[in-house]
């Protein structure tokens, strides 16, 4: 006996759907040579932003306000909370890539992604 699928399909015609596929597969493909160090040079510079954070925000004393993230991406939001004063306990993320990105930048913090 099969479990039914909780999902649901989509109501879509054949013609939509290979046109899908082919962008699905474009895309994949396009990631996979960016990640490779292939393709087009860009045709716009790299933004460097010129904004200093930290003269932005300066740190705040600590306080006694612990914070928790979930769905953290970057950690844009934890890293506020932390200038703020906060204590960072951890930072959830589906995206692993999210998770490296955070370590990177705060290693001594606990992030669980992936």
């Amino acid at each position: 006996m099969s479990t039914p699928s909780p999902h649901k399909s989509w109501n879509i015609t054949e013609v939509q759907r290979e046109i899908y596929r082919q962008r699905s597969t474009a895309s994949s493909r396009a990631k996979k040579q960016a990640l490779n160090g292939e393709g087009e040079t860009p045709i716009h510079p790299i933004n460097i932003p010129n904004l200093n954070p930290e003269k932005l925000m300066p740190q705040m004393p600590k306080n006694k306000w612990r914070t928790l993230s979930l769905f953290s991406g970057g950690g844009g939001l934890d890293l506020g909370f932390d200038r703020a004063g906060f204590t960072h306990i951890a930072s959830y993320d589906i995206l692993t890539e999210a998770g490296n990105t955070l370590r990177n930048l705060r290693p001594e913090w606990q992030f669980f992604s992936g």
